[in-house]
């Protein structure tokens, strides 16, 4: 906890406020589900709205019902039939890899299944983080009370899983390389999120990590498509994918609003379509040139500049995906306060509030997210003073 109580102060203001916006959304959600009739808890809360992707393939699959998955129409309409007219309309957007332990879930009753994942995914994201905190002085309950991985637990996501596997990757990196591979092959549950980690590992001479992510992506693709045939994969490629890169260009919609990447930001500026993807174009080659020219010799600080990079690079991301990003974020507000630079924590400070406070600045039209996470990245390829922990090497 001394990590914590050194924290500059305008970090902490800017983390409790955070906090207060992810209470805040759920007041909301509440209020607009109460009386609602359908998919809920306790017929006032949509809970886990996200999740229900996940247990409605598995449920799917248990029933031989696996080609439904990727049909929107009469995916929508087995959703409505199983969970009441309340549930927003869906799409499965993940790829089929997803169907190999989704049944798990789609075995149990909703509720059940959705602690169990709640569980399991706050679980994972703290032992990954553990080390991470430790270097700042800090227990490895802290990641779960970010408001990056609160959000993430309110919409019942990915994010912290896949978050856990991008931590665990460069924890492992130098030491156990091959289950740093493994650890991201297994992102390709949400592969555009591992999308600089090739370019990245190459650069560090990372080949035994990368022969690694290679043979766990080839593996995982095998054992689906033996399992349910090539045809998934081809929806999931030419339909599936090009179904949500067409979020991007809808900023008003609630998925606009929730993306951080600077694709929306633009479309909703009133750019036209070729300048938007000119200057998100020039932005790929300006921070990949950054990150290969300045990437931190610390794994550490490598990973979480390379995390943040991420959201820069593409123009589809959504804000419970940025759980490292809050790991990163909080990495430089313990910089800032023990370097004393009050700019730095309040960068960091802002960073941390950003995922749901973004929810709200989108609906006046302002869309600060594109800003705050290049001011992140450029701090965070800044060399520091080492950190030193006894705890920092803990494996």
């Amino acid at each position: 906890m001394d990590g914590v109580k050194r924290l500059d102060r305008i970090g902490i203001i800017f983390w409790g406020f955070g906090l207060a916006l992810i209470a805040a959304l759920l007041a909301l959600d509440i209020a607009n589900a109460s009386g609602r009739p359908g998919f809920s808890i306790n017929g006032q809360s949509l809970w886990g709205r996200d999740f229900v992707n996940l247990w409605s393939a598995g449920r799917l699959v248990i029933e031989g019902k696996t080609p439904l998955i990727y049909d929107v129409e009469a995916y929508q309409a087995w959703q409505r039939a199983a969970l009441g007219s309340g549930i927003d309309n869906h799409n499965y957007s993940y790829p089929p890899v997803s169907l190999l332990y989704a049944p798990l879930f789609g075995a149990l009753p909703y509720l059940a299944a959705l602690a169990l994942w709640l569980l399991l995914s706050a679980t994972l994201f703290a032992m990954a983080a553990r080390p991470w905190l430790a270097r700042l002085g800090m227990p490895s309950w802290i990641a779960l009370v970010l408001p990056s991985t609160l959000l993430c637990l309110w919409a019942g996501h990915y994010g912290l899983i896949v978050g856990a596997l991008w931590l665990f990757a460069w924890h492992w990196l130098e030491e156990k390389p091959l289950r740093a591979g493994a650890a991201i092959g297994l992102m390709l549950v949400k592969p555009h999120l591992a999308i600089l980690l090739p370019v990245l590992l190459a650069r560090r001479g990372a080949w035994r990590a990368f022969a690694a992510a290679t043979a766990t992506v080839v593996m995982l693709v095998t054992a689906s498509i033996i399992a349910f045939g090539p045809g998934l994969w081809r929806t999931y490629v030419e339909s599936t994918s090009r179904l949500q890169l067409a979020l991007v260009e809808e900023p008003h919609t609630l998925f606009g609003l929730m993306m951080p990447t600077p694709a929306p930001a633009l479309y909703a500026l009133g750019l036209s379509q070729p300048m938007v993807w000119i200057t998100q174009g020039l932005i790929v080659l300006a921070v990949v040139a950054l990150l290969l020219w300045r990437q931190p010799a610390d794994r550490y600080r490598a990973g979480a500049a390379a995390a943040v990079a991420t959201f820069l690079v593409l123009p589809y991301g959504f804000n419970y995906d940025l759980t490292v990003v809050g790991i990163a974020a909080l990495m430089l507000l313990a910089d800032a306060s023990r370097s004393e630079r009050r700019t730095d924590a309040a960068v960091a400070g802002v960073a941390l509030a950003l995922p749901p406070a973004m929810m709200f600045l989108g609906v006046v039209d302002f869309r600060p997210a594109p800003f705050v996470l290049a001011a992140l990245f450029w701090l965070l390829l800044r060399p520091q003073e080492p950190v030193e922990s006894a705890a920092s090497e803990s494996r």
